[in-house]
């Protein structure tokens, strides 16, 4: 079967291509597993993730600093809030996708302002780490020209540890050709 991909905010919307061709001929999480020829990321896979801990209208503060190799200028990101607090879960669910204009240390600017909210009470406030906080996460979103799952092949991604993970996201700028299965199945929050 080929499936195309749904735009999910930004004006491509299938995705520049610049990562290549892929083949997944095994078993392949996304966020711990590099498939992406030329790249490596030594602390994370295509789409390697991160907790974030402030934002700005155009800034994300991530709780690390990303490793050489794993974010670059010009990826796609997607940034969601997975989880808020038993009294402030107004903007849990909400996402955008941002193209990263540049990365200072743990701040990453994107290349458009944000037009959504993830913190407490409509604002984006109290992000962070604990169960006190908002989990918002911001990860990268593999951008292949083509992506072939091999029968029998899963593609997934981490498991959601109470602060990220469970979420697959990827795009093809021709075509996804899946002839084995792409699954979160008791994976998300």
């Amino acid at each position: 079967n080929t499936y195309s991909i749904i735009n999910t905010c930004v004006p491509i919307a299938y995705g520049g291509g610049h990562d290549g061709a892929v083949t997944f001929s095994a078993n392949t999480n996304l966020n711990t597993t590099n498939r992406i020829t030329g790249r490596s990321c030594a602390n994370g896979g295509d789409a390697v993730n991160y907790s974030v801990t402030g934002l700005t209208s155009t800034t994300a503060t991530l709780s690390t600093t990303p490793a050489a190799g794993c974010l670059a200028i010009d990826d796609e990101v997607l940034l969601i809030n997975l989880q808020g607090t038993t009294t402030n879960y107004t903007n849990v669910g909400n996402y955008e996708t941002f193209l990263i204009s540049s990365i200072s240390g743990n701040i990453i600017t994107f290349t458009a302002s944000k037009t959504k909210l993830y913190g407490n009470n409509g604002g984006d406030t109290n992000l962070g780490t604990s169960t006190a906080n908002q989990r918002v996460m911001l990860q990268r979103v593999p951008n292949y020209t083509t992506a072939t799952i091999n029968g029998s092949v899963s593609v997934y991604p981490s498991t959601w540890n109470g602060v990220k993970g469970g979420v697959v996201a990827f795009k093809a700028s021709t075509s996804i050709t899946n002839s084995g299965t792409i699954h979160a199945n008791a994976l998300g929050y």
